[in-house]
């Protein structure tokens, strides 16, 4: 998801079982929230460098860290992982 700062974001995917996001940008930091739990949450900065942070939660307020902190925070990937029954395969989908 790519916004302004300041602005609310929630992309619409057509399909009515995929997860309900809005994502608030604030410059550099991000807050989410989701109708389902999500795994992974990668901030992509103004300058192409990026920062991932996997987590197990369906809100959540992030910010780049370490050399990504005060940076500037252009698109944000929400990504969704499940099981389907009787596969150990992982399946994930971003938003």
């Amino acid at each position: 998801m790519r916004k302004p700062n300041g602005s609310s974001h929630s992309p619409e995917t057509g399909d009515p079982s995929d997860p309900d996001v809005d994502v608030t940008f604030m410059y550099d930091e991000i807050a989410v929230e989701s109708s389902k739990t999500y795994h992974q949450i990668k901030l992509v900065f103004s300058n192409g460098t990026s920062q991932t942070f996997d987590d197990n939660d369906s809100s959540g307020t992030y910010a780049g860290t370490g050399s990504h902190s005060g940076k500037e925070i252009d698109t944000v990937w929400v990504m969704f992982c499940w099981r389907r029954r009787n596969s150990q395969r992982r399946r994930c989908q971003s938003l």
